[in-house]
């Protein structure tokens, strides 16, 4: 049957109520266009990478930081007037063993400080990150294991953000999935319900607290599979009782 249009709903997409045919609208029950929909999760992950990358070029402005190829400096902001000179690469070498030995960091990151600090001697770096690497204070799979852990327990990331930020510091994709496989099924769907429940609070008298609902957890990185069940539950729970009876 030819598609003319007319049967689309204009305006934004709203999902037809979980759990039933999800190419309805779930208030009025006409037809909509599901690839509108899709569309609508594609936006939402080009927008996230969009925010995490603003996000890590903030952080390298707040440091000071500058990258540099073989030949020197790339274009960029310049060492500023009164900035310290560069250090040596035994003075690196035993900052990053202190710094690292405190927190977990990566091997992109730190190439990328230390560089800077040895005024873009690639070659001196790559020594000082090496002996890093070799004495243990820095271990890619540890770090990832341990940023997956985090933002899935404490900052209410979904696999899809997650992943999104650990490849935008360059990290081997092989690692990311195999940490991204440790998440504990039931950690991530409590950390999603207590989410969706907290966010219901203020959007119980909204008529497109569904769609709210499902974008909220789009947003955090979860995808629409992951959220569907839940939103429906939210939506057939007593509202603040069973959010207070979940804490």
């Amino acid at each position: 049957m030819e598609d003319n249009g007319k049967d689309r709903p204009k305006g934004p997409v709203r999902l037809s109520s979980l759990g039933e045919d999800p190419s309805r609208d779930w208030e009025s029950g006409k037809a909509i266009d599901v690839s509108a929909w899709r569309e609508y999760e594609r936006f939402q992950e080009e927008r996230l990478q969009r925010e995490l990358e603003e996000r890590e070029s903030d952080e390298r402005d707040g440091e000071g930081d500058l990258s540099f190829d073989e030949e020197g400096p790339r274009k960029g902001r310049s060492r500023k007037r009164g900035e310290p000179s560069p250090k040596s690469e035994a003075q690196v070498l035993s900052k990053y063993q202190g710094l690292c030995a405190k927190k977990e960091c990566c091997s992109t990151e730190v190439r990328r400080k230390v560089l800077y600090e040895l005024g873009g001697d690639s070659a001196a770096a790559d020594r000082v990150l090496r002996s890093l690497i070799g004495d243990s204070f820095i271990d890619d799979s540890r770090y990832v294991h341990a940023f997956v852990s985090d933002k899935t327990r404490f900052g209410g990331w979904g696999r899809v953000k997650i992943r999104q930020a650990l490849r935008q510091k360059g990290l081997p994709e092989d690692i990311i999935t195999e940490a991204l496989s440790g998440i504990d099924p039931e950690v991530s769907d409590r950390t999603l319900r207590n989410l969706l429940l907290s966010k219901y609070r203020s959007l119980r008298e909204d008529p497109q607290c569904k769609f709210k609902l499902l974008r909220y957890a789009l947003s955090r990185g979860y995808t629409y599979e992951e959220v569907r069940d839940t939103v429906d539950e939210v939506l057939s729970s007593e509202g603040e009782d069973t959010f207070n009876q979940s804490r």
